[in-house]
Order: C-alpha cells, then structure tokens, then sequence
C-alpha cells in the first residue's frame, strides 16, 4: 500500500524527476517511521535515543531510502505498534491504527505478527484500543491471505529436515554472528557466544511486569520475519545471500532493528549487570554497522538523458535497475 501510493504521487511530476521523488518519499517516510518510534511510551528512559536503531544495524545498503523496500521500516513500525502500552491519548491512538492498516497492507507482516496483537489485547484486557488493534490486525491479515490463496505458489521445495537443521546455523551464527561482529570465522560460536550474552541482558528486564510484554513481543517479531525469510530460502538457507551484507540483508534487518528496540529497553534496567550486558551489545550492533553496512554499487543509467531522448522520441524504451528491465511509459499527447 504506501509504496504504491508514494509511487503514484509521481504522476504529478516530469518524467525525469521521478527517481529524485521516489528518493525523496522514502527519505521522509523513514524519517516519519523514526519519529514514531521515537514517540512511543516504552518503558525505558530517553526512548526517544532509540530511533537511531534504524541507522545502526548492519546492513546491505538495500533498505535505506528506497520506496520497494519501505516495507522493512514499515515493519519495525507495526511491531512497535503491537509491542506499546495503549496509548493514553487521542491523537496517538488514531497514529497507531494508521500504522496498523498502513503496515497490514504494505507487507505480509500482519499475518506473521498477528500473534503479537493477540498477546497484546490479552494482557491489557481493560483496554479497548488494544482490541480495535487486535481487529485492525486481523483485517489486514485477512486482506493478506485472501491475496495470498489467489497468488501463484513460489518456487522451490518445501521446508524438510535439512531446512530445519539450517535454522540454527543462520539464526545464530548468520543473525547473531553477523550483527555483533567483525565478519566471524566460524560464525556459530561467536553466535551462541552472543546468545548468551542476550541470556544475561534479558534475564532480569523479562521479570519486570512493565518490560516484560515489549520485550517478549520484539523478539517474537524479529523471530517471525526471519523464520518467514527462512522460509522463503528454504532451497538453501545457509548460503552466503543470507548473510547481513548479503543478498539476504534487508530478511535480517527488521529483525536487527526490533532486537536493537528491545536491548535500548533493557539498557534501562536497574540491574547493573542487565543495564551494562546490553550497553555492550548495542556498542557491538553499532561497532559492526560501520564495518559491514554498505551501498551496492549502482551502474549510472543517465535517467534524465534518457527521458530526454524518449520525449525527442529517438528511443522507445527506458532502461531502469536492474539493467534488463524495461519501461514503456505512456508518451503525452499532443
């Protein structure tokens, strides 16, 4: 939904200042995810620090910035949205439905966190937002499926044992490795090295009763998408396109990103040992997003050249990333 209709603006605009217009929307619509974020009432002190988790996960240079791939940020929103307190005021309350029906349509993560908002209505029973947000959820996710029944099956065998035995290798050692450390070799020990560490971090936060439930609910959804993505590479899961710099990076990086939420929260905790566990984690995520994070290089396509040529109607098609993909845009009348 909100890259299509960020990509409809444009019709307003020339031509040749489309790709300037999709760059720009995606920019501001990543701003807007940040400041909601940073806008929540999670329970951990100066929260509004925490939007800088969009920034410092490691990553392929894929989701910043990019109307297809706005739906990853959009993700870390609608988690956030499961994993507040209901909001007290008015305006707040309608900004979460929004991102509710926004997030539900603009990808398939109402369906995997559907779980999440059911959680969430259960354990704040008293609150009548918590269930309109539960049923927002549940539309969208309907939306989704009722879309998804009607779509042609993906490609590839189904998820089997050797599938399952590869879970724990990406998981630990592909997500945990690679988002706390300086390309690992062997990965799954430094992974399981860091699970441990997030043992320690999380021990203390998850007894607290205000902590507990967005904390629970974060990780639930990072679990969510990277199983999803798992899934979704079941042909082979534990290749390199999985890695976080890889061709697999924007699967990891919601899931960075809620694990970053969830770590700021337990930052905040009054046990030293929890408090300072997870000010080493952030420092590492932070640390490695500096090594790892990257842009692709991009072959300069002379966009505006081309669109030049095509209205002097010297050429008939404009070319666009990757380079075999053609466009044949209407030509204006005249």
């Amino acid at each position: 939904m909100l890259p299509r209709l960020l990509a409809l603006s444009a019709l307003a605009t020339p031509l040749s200042a489309v790709p300037l217009v999709f760059t720009g929307l995606a920019f501001l619509a990543t701003i807007a995810a940040m400041a909601y974020v940073a806008t929540a009432a999670m329970p951990a002190p100066r929260w509004q620090v925490v939007s800088l988790a969009f920034v410092i996960v490691p990553h392929n240079g894929e989701v910043s910035f990019t109307i297809t791939n706005l739906q990853w940020i959009v993700a870390v929103c609608l988690a956030v949205a499961a994993a507040s307190p209901p909001a007290g005021g008015k305006t707040r309350r309608c900004l979460d439905m929004a991102v509710v029906f926004v997030g539900g349509l603009s990808g398939p993560f109402s369906i995997l966190f559907l779980p999440a908002f059911a959680f969430r209505a259960w354990i704040s029973r008293e609150s009548r937002q918590a269930r309109w947000m539960l049923a927002a959820a549940t539309l969208t996710a309907t939306i989704q499926l009722a879309y998804l029944a009607f779509a042609a099956p993906a490609a590839g065998p189904s998820p089997g044992i050797p599938f399952l035995s590869a879970v724990a290798h990406v998981i630990i050692g592909k997500g945990l490795g690679g988002w706390f450390a300086f390309d690992p070799r062997p990965p799954l020990p430094w992974g399981a090295a860091v699970g441990v560490l997030l043992l320690i971090v999380f021990a203390r936060p998850l007894a607290r009763p205000d902590a507990m439930a967005p904390i629970l609910i974060l990780g639930f959804c990072a679990l969510a998408i990277l199983g999803a993505a798992l899934v979704k590479l079941a042909n082979d899961p534990s290749a390199t396109s999985m890695a976080v710099d890889g061709y697999g990076g924007r699967y990891f990086y919601p899931a960075g990103v809620t694990l970053a939420l969830a770590l700021w929260i337990a930052a905040g905790d009054p046990s030293a040992l929890s408090r300072y566990a997870a000010v080493l984690a952030l420092c590492l995520l932070a640390a490695n997003a500096v090594w790892h994070t990257k842009r692709l290089p991009r072959p300069d396509l002379d966009w505006a050249g081309q669109v030049r040529r095509y209205e002097a109607r010297e050429v008939d098609v404009l070319r666009v990333l990757p380079g075999s993909v053609i466009l044949v845009p209407p030509r204006p009348m005249r």
